[in-house]
């Protein structure tokens, strides 16, 4: 895709040329999300979050599958990163750090202890 192709452009060229998907299916705000991005100047490049068990979406999908359809269920903005992240299909992300991460609290003392673990 080019830079200035819309977020909805970019994610159905990644989804029909790369994935190899024969269609795509939007869950209700996706379309609404990418716009809302793009109206904040958020049209970042697109990394797309799916299962690691296929080149599909659907982790019982295996080896290179053709023709299924690619389900876009999210879209969220990493905007320090500079890209929109796309979920697609039933994926699972990790939580951030909260603002004061328990690691903060972990000191080793001048006789070698280490304090603060949980």
């Amino acid at each position: 895709y080019e830079n200035n192709d819309s977020i909805i452009d970019k994610v159905t060229s990644l989804a029909k040329e790369l994935y190899q998907a024969e269609s795509l299916s939007w869950a209700p705000m996706t379309r609404t999300t990418a716009k809302r991005f793009e109206a904040n100047g958020w049209n970042f490049p697109i990394c797309i979050a799916k299962t690691h068990l296929s080149v599909s979406a659907d982790q019982k999908l295996r080896g290179a599958p053709t023709g299924h359809i690619f389900p876009v269920q999210e879209f969220r903005i990493a905007a320090g990163a500079q890209q929109i992240i796309c979920l697609a299909g039933d994926i699972m992300t990790l939580p951030g750090l909260p603002a004061d991460p328990n690691a903060f609290d972990i000191d080793l003392q001048p006789d070698g202890s280490v304090t603060g673990l949980l």
